[in-house]
């Protein structure tokens, strides 16, 4: 009985949902005639139910970045760096994309596109690295991702629930004759 509830809590905490979801990425297209390209695709097509809308978006390169502002997907957008643009252009080891869905910086909650709930984070950051070469190469991009919270009951589900069904399985053991 109490090794069927055990297994039964296992299994149902394993529907609660994804930790993340993919939604887009940020790409370095290259540097031609002294101007770097940077590239963002989001499009939540497929992994949502509907449009998401983002407070704003922020791209950095070198310590310098550039904003869009409100955006709703499907979107793209094309970042310049280089002499009279707001980005510096590449060499650069690294791109850092920070997406904003909330500006009070609480969770936000979602309909994913099979019908379950998904909170994510209101603030989710992905950056897109070198590998060992040390500098981004032309067509390196990296997965925009929103991570999702823990879920406040389910962290309290666990934290009661473990410690009771451990006392009944140890409860039990003492029972069973040897």
């Amino acid at each position: 009985m109490v090794v069927r509830f055990f297994g039964l809590l296992l299994l149902f905490g394993g529907f609660a949902r994804a930790d993340s979801i993919t939604i887009g990425q940020v790409q370095f297209l290259g540097t031609e005639q002294g101007v770097s390209a940077f590239k963002v695709t989001l499009d939540t097509t497929g992994v949502t139910a509907g449009p998401l809308t983002f407070t704003d978006l922020f791209l950095s390169v070198q310590g310098s970045s550039e904003e869009t502002g409100s955006i709703t997907t499907p979107a793209t957008f094309l970042f310049l760096g280089g002499s009279g643009f707001g980005l510096p252009a590449c060499p650069c080891d690294s791109i850092t994309l920070k997406l904003v869905l909330s500006s009070s910086n609480r969770p936000i909650t979602f309909t994913l596109a099979d019908g379950s709930l998904f909170t994510a984070k209101a603030i989710n950051i992905s950056i897109l690295g070198t590998d060992v070469s040390g500098q981004l190469q032309a067509g390196d991009s990296a997965a925009i991702v929103l991570t999702s919270v823990s879920e406040p009951a389910t962290v309290l589900l666990l934290a009661t629930g473990l410690p009771l069904v451990t006392r009944r399985v140890l409860s039990a053991r003492r029972r069973t004759p040897q």
